[in-house]
């Protein structure tokens, strides 16, 4: 019996040494992992690339200017056709009489061109618009993405409150069954008690002390988890959350601001799917726009010659009108195209509002079910409690024996447990809506 109990000694002390470890805020925590995610990072390359293909669609509407230039050798086994007129008459004349009639032996040329469309059938306009959404797409992105890691870090703090408070009722219940193994044996010593009740103390603190390592355990595997959701690495000191395991009193709260934010379509997901619809529609105008002719605005310049000393040059300016009437059905595939993505976007916005109205009627019914089960949860540990510590009396008395003891014992921490576990859904209910109605 000894050995048991000097094993249980032992094994306590080594579950219970503290793991070196700092505290960390909630709000620090979200700033850390926001900071050093790495699928925060791949949403932000994400945003710049939706960015990039949005100045991508006003490039073709602002002024194009284009510089060549170049240097040629010019050479050719053509014979000068002045010298077979008459050769005789042509050995007559100087070499330099031919050298005007004969191609130059080279080239050296540099030519500059700016252009300007000024009417694209609406496009001009209407492109501007559609880079104004994919930006503001793109920042919806990230915000988007932000409150996603919020809620997964919010989780895995409070995941991590419940364990600790877990631990502490189970710390709490094996400080009980050592007490109740004293009692026992001090009965037992006094003729009171029996070997059969001692077995049972000691058999319950058994379990308790193997329930209490397991707990710990999940305990630490909870916060590796947390700050693995930091980003932080295994080779980093343990970060602790801050505080303990309460329940939320702003439920109520956000669940009325989801319903106002509902009613005015100002819930992030709602405003992403709008932005859709919108490029969606612009798009769809920009296909048609390309059924009329494109004009512009066209001015260049030209310099060139065999010498840079003997240069010419040249000038226009001018207007140049462009109109693709038939283009094998390409104008009207893209019309096809962006008419299924509008009817896609506006489905899917149609669909994300009706999925929200059901939330909310849900929602509404989860809080109010917690609400009723925290209050008797919290009422069965109190009579637990008087329960329990009535039995104890009752034990010592002699008038009950250890077997009901137990069921007291049992009755009360899970209780407790129960408590600890609806305080948690709570707050679990509160991140999700607090997910939904951050912007």
């Amino acid at each position: 019996m000894k050995k048991i109990k000097i094993l249980g000694s032992i094994l306590l002390f080594l579950v219970l040494i503290p793991v070196a470890s700092f505290s960390v805020s909630l709000d620090e925590a979200i700033d850390m992992a926001i900071k050093n995610s790495e699928a925060m990072k791949i949403v932000i390359s994400q945003s710049d690339s939706i960015k990039g293909e949005a100045d991508k669609q006003i490039s073709i509407i602002k002024p194009q200017l284009k510089a060549e230039g170049g240097y040629l050798v010019l050479d050719t086994n053509k014979e000068n056709p002045l010298k077979k007129i008459n050769p005789t008459y042509a050995s007559m004349l100087p070499p330099e009489f031919f050298s005007l009639f004969e191609a130059p032996d080279k080239e050296i040329w540099a030519s500059a061109s700016l252009s300007q469309v000024v009417f694209a059938g609406g496009r001009i306009w209407r492109s501007i618009q559609l880079k104004k959404n994919l930006y503001e797409q793109a920042d919806i992105l990230v915000r988007s993405s932000k409150k996603e890691i919020k809620a997964l870090v919010k989780l895995s703090y409070y995941g991590v409150l419940l364990q600790k408070a877990l631990v502490e009722v189970m710390k709490d219940r094996f400080e009980q069954r050592k007490e109740e193994l004293k009692d026992a044996e001090s009965l037992r010593d006094v003729g009171m008690g029996t070997a059969l009740d001692v077995r049972q103390a000691q058999l319950a603190l058994n379990i308790s002390t193997d329930t209490l390592t397991d707990g710990e355990a999940k305990y630490q595997e909870a916060l590796i988890n947390f700050n693995l959701a930091l980003g932080r690495s295994g080779k980093d000191p343990i970060l602790n959350p801050d505080g303990k395991l309460e329940r939320s009193p702003t439920l109520p709260e956000n669940i009325k601001k989801f319903e106002e934010y509902l009613n005015n379509d100002t819930l992030i997901d709602i405003q992403a799917l709008k932005k859709e619809v919108n490029s969606a529609n612009l798009q769809y105008k920009i296909a048609k726009g390309e059924m009329f002719p494109t004009v512009g605005l066209i001015g260049s310049i030209k310099t060139s010659g065999d010498e840079t000393s003997d240069m010419s040059e040249s000038w226009a300016i001018g207007a140049q009108l462009t109109w693709d009437i038939y283009n094998g059905g390409l104008i009207g595939a893209k019309k096809a195209v962006a008419i299924s993505q509008k009817k896609k976007a506006n489905d899917s916005l149609i669909k994300k509002r009706k999925e929200y109205e059901g939330l909310l009627e849900n929602l509404k019914i989860q809080a109010q079910s917690l609400e009723k089960r925290i209050k008797i949860q919290e009422e069965t540990v109190v009579l637990a409690k008087e329960n329990y510590n009535d039995g104890r009396e009752f034990y010592r008395a002699g008038t009950i024996t250890q077997t009901r003891l137990s069921e007291f014992n049992l009755y009360y921490s899970e209780a407790r447990f129960s408590l600890l576990g609806v305080y948690f859904k709570e707050l679990e209910l509160l991140t999700k809506i607090q997910a939904l109605i951050e912007n």
